[in-house]
């Protein structure tokens, strides 16, 4: 664990200035690349507060600019095959206060999750249904299954987690469920596609929805032949909401 005094870093981002976050993405490659190159699996999680700060002080363009920069850094590590997260937890109550400022900052991010405990159970007592729904999530990112489950749980969804697609057929031999979530980019030895059309050769009246970073076009052509729709496709980055939606779409 190690703690890094992030006001310099505001200020600078500020300033409109990012060298210091550029040298701390050379400093986490360089630590991740030393431990893959000893052999050791390291993933690493990064609690950064500048662009948050920003957001509360009201520079929304700068947290913006930043958020923006921190996402591509993101998919850069994802392309190389570096774990490393980055969670931004914005103020709340700012955000709800600037509607447009709050869109910006989401739609560039991977994932962004309210925390509002009072949203929270005001949405699930609307949501909640008279028989639990049961769903399988086939999800290798740690970072996001820890996600998906406490959002979904407390939305009174019974949810299973799977980390690869051989863990994926045998949980679903052994339950039934209403709704698969599968993402594209899975581990093990079955690829997404024909993990899904076993899938349905097993159980052909499955729902499954699927979550990805491609873009539509893409993932779209590769799957018309098992049969998903357009909107059981959850392209990255989305809202929890539209995954609790797919989840308790008919």
């Amino acid at each position: 664990m190690q703690i890094i005094d992030f006001e310099p870093y505001y200020q600078s981002a500020l300033a409109g200035n990012l060298t210091l976050f550029k040298n701390l993405k050379k400093n986490l490659e360089k630590i991740f690349h030393e431990n893959k190159a000893g052999g050791d699996k390291l993933k690493i999680t990064l609690f950064a507060d500048a662009a948050c700060c920003l957001c509360e002080n009201k520079s929304f363009e700068d947290s913006e600019k930043l958020e923006k920069w921190w996402q591509d850094a993101h998919d850069e590590w994802v392309k190389n095959n570096y774990h490393i997260t980055v969670i931004c937890p914005h103020p709340q109550l700012i955000l709800e206060t600037k509607q447009n400022a709050r869109l910006k900052i989401a739609n560039v991010h991977d994932i962004m999750i309210t925390l509002n405990p009072n949203d929270t159970d005001n949405t699930t007592s609307s949501l909640v249904e008279e028989h639990v729904i049961r769903i399988l999530i086939a999800e290798s990112d740690p970072d996001l299954v820890v996600l998906y489950a406490e959002f979904l749980s407390r939305c009174h969804v019974n949810v299973t987690i799977v980390v690869d697609s051989n863990e994926c057929l045998s949980a679903l031999k052994s339950n039934n469920f209403n709704v698969i979530i599968l993402d594209e980019h899975l581990s093990g030895n079955i690829l997404t596609k024909d993990l899904a059309n076993e899938i349905l050769r097993v159980k052909p009246y499955q729902r499954i929805a699927l979550t990805t970073t491609n873009p539509l076009y893409r993932t779209s052509t590769g799957t018309d032949f098992v049969g998903l729709n357009q909107e059981d496709i959850l392209l990255m980055p989305f809202m929890l909401s539209n995954l609790l939606e797919a989840v308790k779409r008919k």
